[in-house]
């Protein structure tokens, strides 16, 4: 925008001496010298003033930071597991770690606790390792110990429940996870009762 208005504004004065041009090389018909002043009697063209194109200004530095104020309903429950209504989820996303994440604009996958993306060795696997420098809240029950392979395990089998309306995030895994197995501290290898396509993006 900004470029075209300055060509703009240029556009404008070339036209302004183009106008001044034809004014200066008119043809003078009457070469007489009605007033027999020897100046040829004719009136000298006056020029026209050109305005100079002025730079537009440019715009604010972005400025970060500050409060955004939203309204909305009551939050039913801060269980990242409880609830799959958008107010909650997006409150989670604030909270809770995962696994795995969506990138801000939700066209890629990226790390989050995880060192890296499932490794897939077959298509009923996927082995994730997370590092070894979490820790846990400094409040109780964990008391700030370090999180292991194993709370991720107990976290995904506790969503596996066909009981009617305990874990709305059940259906993610009930029925396609086989198993889950933890064997060290920072492994945790999910075994797939069938192939998964939405595994990856349930586990983010």
């Amino acid at each position: 925008w900004k470029r075209r208005r300055f060509l703009s504004g240029s556009a404008l004065a070339a036209s302004g001496a183009a106008t001044l041009a034809l004014v200066g090389c008119g043809d003078d018909d009457d070469d007489d010298d009605t007033d027999g002043d020897g100046n040829g009697g004719g009136s000298s063209p006056t020029a026209t003033a050109v305005s100079t194109p002025t730079a537009t200004p440019e715009a604010d530095v972005v400025k970060r930071g500050g409060h955004l104020n939203l309204m909305q309903g009551a939050i039913r429950s801060l269980d990242p597991h409880f609830d799959t209504w958008p107010t909650c989820s997006n409150f989670g996303t604030n909270v809770y770690n995962a696994l795995i994440k969506f990138s801000p604009d939700f066209t890629e996958i990226q790390t989050d606790m995880a060192t890296s993306l499932p490794e897939q060795p077959d298509e009923l696997t996927y082995t994730l390792n997370i590092h070894d420098n979490i820790t846990w809240q400094d409040v109780d029950p964990a008391n700030g110990r370090k999180l292991t392979a194993e709370d991720v395990k107990w976290s995904i089998e506790r969503q596996m429940t066909d009981e009617a309306g305990k874990f709305q995030h059940a259906y993610f895994f009930l029925g396609a996870v086989d198993s889950i197995e933890a064997p060290d501290d920072t492994t945790v290898t999910f075994k797939m009762s069938k192939p998964y396509a939405p595994m990856m993006s349930y586990l983010a």
